[in-house]
């Protein structure tokens, strides 16, 4: 019985290996489908609107606060115009 070099053999398993994946890849198209690009835009939207969602919502309760605030101002210049009035007379 003869022997086979180790490297002969590793190259005739490498070259019967590539002949089954040619075969295998024949069939499959390169690009996208319609289906990976409908779940990669609907990703895309859902991380998209979370992002605008906590954005507006950071500008709502900035708002509140405003609000808030100038509230405690009016109140603040209510009472010290009482204070004003009351020290003229």
């Amino acid at each position: 019985m003869k022997r086979i070099p180790k490297i002969v053999l590793n190259m005739t398993c490498i070259n019967k290996i590539k002949k089954l994946l040619n075969r295998h890849n024949k069939g499959i198209k390169k690009g996208f489908s319609l289906i990976e690009v409908m779940i990669s835009v609907s990703l895309f939207g859902i991380f998209f609107s979370s992002i605008l969602f906590s954005y507006s919502s950071l500008i709502k309760l900035e708002i509140k606060s405003k609000e808030k605030i100038y509230e405690k101002i009016k109140s603040a210049n209510e009472i010290s115009k009482k204070y004003y009035i009351y020290e003229d007379e």
